[in-house]
């Protein structure tokens, strides 16, 4: 355990356990529900309600977690951690386009799990980890927790898919997944999305969930995505190139580097899917970029 997840567990019982418990926003998440349901109830919910309970699983832990978060930015002590997240909430204003390219859950899943803080380079999705067990949650939602503090970005070639489900298949890894996704994008074979992923919790399952809306990567072919993941050293099937993969997609060159690339990306969009292209080390690929509109003149 870092010096920051340490400072939260230290500090919880005397100043954010009652805070959190007490906030009006435990009747939007549904918070006793989520203590209140034994593994077997919650199991049998997954079975019955099938995808979107799946979804709405990790959305109902991303929401604690958020609770979680703005206890703790309160704190005096972590002053820096939240003048860092209020100056990008600013400049992005996640929602959805036509308003924001950078949607809620990417800038959420982002700040709270993939942006390290202080010498130990820490997330906030570990500080909520470190007093998670207090919180009372039953062994899934520990599972739900732990997953989202894993999880990643990705690139993903789409295979096909029945409507409701996604098959893809991830460059540099080529492993092969079944995703399962509730915002309606419907499966074309050969488009790539960028996209984070989270396992389904049921222990027999193999499959996925897309937590967060896809973004598209239009005009632009597996190869030219290879290329680029070459020029930062990760290649197929060499020694380490999953782990280079993980640590690139999950904290890229700088704590800004892929909802930047978002960002500056972004092209337009429908209901169901953010279309955008270019390359994260390419600024002049970028539509939305100064160094793109430079190229133009």
């Amino acid at each position: 355990m870092g010096k920051m997840s340490t400072k939260v567990v230290r500090v919880f019982e005397r100043e954010l356990r009652q805070k959190i418990l007490d906030s009006d926003k435990l009747a939007t998440i549904d918070y006793h529900s989520i203590l209140g349901m034994s593994t077997v109830e919650l199991k049998q919910r997954m079975l019955e309600e099938g995808i979107a309970c799946q979804h709405n699983f990790y959305v109902e832990m991303l929401n604690l977690a958020q609770l979680f978060l703005e206890a703790v930015l309160g704190l005096a002590a972590f002053r820096q951690v939240n003048n860092f997240i209020a100056k990008w909430q600013d400049i992005y204003d996640p929602s959805y386009p036509p308003f924001s390219p950078i949607t809620l859950s990417c800038f959420n899943t982002w700040s709270m799990f993939d942006v390290t803080f202080g010498s130990d380079k820490e997330t906030l999705g570990g500080c909520f980890l470190a007093i998670a067990s207090q919180l009372s949650l039953n062994e899934i939602y520990l599972q739900i927790a732990r997953n989202l503090d894993k999880s990643r970005l990705g690139i993903y070639l789409v295979l096909g898919g029945d409507g409701r489900s996604v098959n893809l298949c991830e460059l540099v890894t080529n492993r092969v997944i079944v995703a399962d996704c509730v915002s309606g994008y419907k499966a074309v074979p050969g488009d790539l999305l960028l996209v984070r992923l989270v396992p389904q919790v049921l222990a027999q399952s193999t499959r996925y969930v897309m937590l967060t809306t896809p973004y598209q990567l239009i005009r632009q072919k597996p190869q030219e995505w290879l290329q680029y993941f070459a020029r930062h050293a990760i290649i197929p099937d060499q020694m380490s190139s999953e782990e280079k993969l993980y640590r690139h997609m999950k904290y890229g060159k700088n704590p800004m580097y892929w909802i930047e690339f978002i960002f500056y990306g972004y092209c337009n969009y429908r209901e169901e899917v953010i279309f955008m292209t270019g390359f994260p080390d390419q600024t002049h690929t970028q539509p939305a970029h100064n160094d793109y509109q430079k190229k133009l003149r």
